[in-house]
């Protein structure tokens, strides 16, 4: 039991630092990635904004020390606010740090080229 708890941490800390990755790259590159997609001009802030409102309601949920949520017989601990913004930072920083050794040696010719940094990251993801 010990093992699935830390295994479902370790899964709910990517998938927050993943959320928050791609709600920030959406938002902030925006009208690269829509003209890579061809998707309509305002859907690439509103799916970012989405995005980003999972880990801020997460940090939310901590903040108001509710401290365990339930739905049909499973439960989930929420952790306390300082360990719920490092789950975030770490998964933010682990993720920054393997993308950008990556980006650092890319060919400037690479089909990436025209994006930023934050819009390289976004698509390292998926």
């Amino acid at each position: 039991m010990e093992i699935a708890k830390i295994t479902g941490f370790v899964a709910s800390t990517s998938l927050l630092g993943m959320s928050t990755i791609l709600g920030i790259a959406i938002v902030g590159e925006s009208p690269r990635l829509i003209e890579l997609v061809a998707l309509p001009g305002w859907f690439g802030p509103f799916l970012g904004v989405i995005l980003l409102l999972l880990p801020v309601g997460w940090l939310v949920l901590a903040g108001l020390k509710v401290g365990r949520l339930s739905w049909r017989g499973h439960s989930l601990s929420v952790p306390t606010l300082p360990l719920a913004a490092g789950q975030i930072v770490v998964a933010l920083a682990d993720n920054a740090l393997a993308a950008m050794a990556l980006y650092i040696v890319m060919p400037d010719h690479a089909a990436f080229g025209p994006l930023g940094f934050w819009g390289f990251l976004s698509l390292q993801i998926r």
